[in-house]
C-alpha cells in the first residue's frame, strides 16, 4: 500500500501535505502570539509585525520570475526551521522580526508551489488519497492543538518549538524524497490579466483571513489566558469545522446547487465578524468563535469553486493569486490596526474586515452581469 502511495505523484504531495498540517497544528495559530505578549510584546508592536509578515510575501509573489518547485519548498522547510529557532534563542523584537518575516515568505515557497503540483497532478488523485487530503487536516486539528496547549503548559513553550524544530526537519527529509522536481516561468502580469474578475473577489475574502490570522488569534489570547485553554479553543473550533463541513457537505450533494447559498452564508460570515464587538468576557467570545467558524466552513468552499469555474488551469495563476491575496491581507490587517489604535478595539477591526465579506457576493454578482466570471 505504502509503495503504492509513493509512485503516484497526487499521492506524494498529500503524505508532505498532512505532514506540514500535523506540525502546524500544534501551533494552534496562537501560540506564537501567545509567547510572544508573555515575553513582553505589546498588541500594537504584533500588528505591526503581522503586517511585515504579509508584505513579505506580496512582493516575493510579484518579483518571482521562475517556478522552481523543489527548490523553493526545501528553502521553505529550511527558513522555517530557522524561524523557530530566532524565536526561541533571540528574545523580544528581534527574535520576532525574524520569525514574522521568515515565516511568511513560506506562504509563497511552499503554498504557491503546492498548488501549482495540486492542479497539475489531478488526474493521479484517487478516491482514496482524496478521502485523506480532505479529512486529515480537521481531524489532526481536534487533537493536536489540545497536545500543544497542555505541552506548554507541563513543559513549556521552548519544548514545544523545539518539537517544532525537529518536525521540520523531519519534513525537510521528506520533502527531498518525494517532492516533485518542476520547473515553469512565472510572468505575474500575465497571472494577473488572466484573474480578470476575479482580483476585487480575492480581495474582499482576503478580509476574513486578515481577522483570521491577526485579529482573531489575538482577541483569543487576550480573553484565554493559559496554554492548555488555547489549545482546547483550537480544537473546538476544528469540531464544529467537522461538523458543519459534513452537514453542508450533504445538503449541497442533496440540492446540487451550491451558489444559491452564496449570499446567505457570505451575510451570515460577516455578520458573525460584525457581532464580535459584542463580546465581553471568555464565555461570549467562545461562543462568537463558534459562529465564526461555522460561517467560515459554509461560505469558503465557494472561493475555490469559483476560482475553478473561472479558470480552465488554475495552477497558472496561482503566484498572481498569491500576490492579490497578500496584498488584501495587508490592507485589511492595516484596517483592524487603524481600528485598534482609535478604539483601542481589536473586535472593531474584524467588524470591519466583516463588511468586506458580506459585501462578497454582491460583488460576484454584479461581475457575474458585466461577463466578468461565471457563477455556476
Amino acid at each position: 500500500m505504502l509503495k503504492n502511495i509513493t509512485n503516484n505523484g497526487f499521492a506524494r504531495l498529500v503524505l508532505i501535505y498532512v505532514f506540514w498540517i500535523a506540525i502546524a497544528k500544534l501551533m494552534a495559530e496562537m501560540f506564537d502570539y501567545k509567547y510572544l505578549v508573555d515575553s513582553g510584546l505589546d498588541i500594537g508592536l504584533l500588528i505591526l509585525l503581522t503586517i511585515v509578515e504579509f508584505a513579505a510575501p506580496a512582493l516575493l509573489a510579484a518579483i518571482i520570475k521562475r517556478n522552481e518547485s523543489k527548490k523553493f519548498v526545501i528553502i521553505g522547510a529550511v527558513i522555517r526551521i530557522i524561524a523557530f529557532l530566532a524565536l526561541l534563542y533571540w528574545k523580544g523584537f528581534t527574535g520576532a522580526a525574524v520569525y514574522f518575516i521568515l515565516t511568511s515568505l513560506t506562504n509563497v515557497l511552499f503554498w504557491v508551489p503546492f498548488n501549482i503540483a495540486y492542479f497539475r497532478k489531478q488526474h493521479e488523485r484517487s478516491a482514496f488519497v482524496s478521502t485523506i487530503y480532505y479529512n486529515t487536516g480537521p481531524l489532526l486539528g481536534i487533537v493536536l492543538p489540545a497536545l500543544g496547549g497542555a505541552m506548554i503548559e507541563g513543559v513549556s513553550f521552548e519544548a514545544l518549538f523545539l518539537l517544532m524544530v525537529a518536525g521540520y526537519v523531519l519534513w525537510l527529509i521528506s520533502v527531498i524524497k518525494l517532492w516533485p522536481d518542476e520547473r515553469q516561468d512565472i510572468d505575474i502580469r500575465a497571472e494577473l490579466k488572466k484573474l480578470k474578475g476575479m482580483k476585487t473577489l480575492l480581495f474582499a475574502e482576503s478580509g476574513y483571513a486578515a481577522a483570521a490570522m491577526l485579529g482573531i488569534p489575538l482577541v483569543t489570547i487576550l480573553y484565554f489566558q493559559k496554554p492548555s485553554e488555547l489549545g482546547l479553543v483550537a480544537s473546538a473550533m476544528s469540531i464544529v469545522a467537522v461538523v458543519f463541513s459534513f452537514m453542508f457537505a450533504k445538503i449541497s450533494d442533496k440540492t446540487k446547487e451550491r451558489m444559491k447559498y452564496l449570499v446567505p452564508f457570505a451575510i451570515f460570515l460577516g455578520m458573525a465578524m460584525i457581532i464580535s464587538v459584542l463580546a465581553y468576557d471568555a464565555a461570549t467570545w467562545f461562543i462568537i468563535l463558534m459562529i465564526m467558524t461555522i460561517g467560515r466552513v459554509l461560505f469558503f468552499p465557494f472561493t475555490t469553486t469559483i476560482l475553478m469555474d473561472n479558470q480552465s488551469k488554475p495552477e497558472e495563476v496561482m503566484y498572481g493569486r498569491e500576490l492579490v491575496l497578500n496584498v488584501g491581507r495587508v490592507f485589511w490587517m492595516v484596517v483592524i490596526g487603524i481600528a485598534y489604535v482609535a478604539t483601542g478595539s481589536l473586535p472593531f477591526g474584524i467588524a470591519v474586515c466583516g463588511i468586506g465579506m458580506i459585501a462578497y457576493p454582491f460583488v460576484a454578482r454584479l461581475k457575474e452581469k458585466r461577463g466578468h466570471i461565471v457563477l455556476s
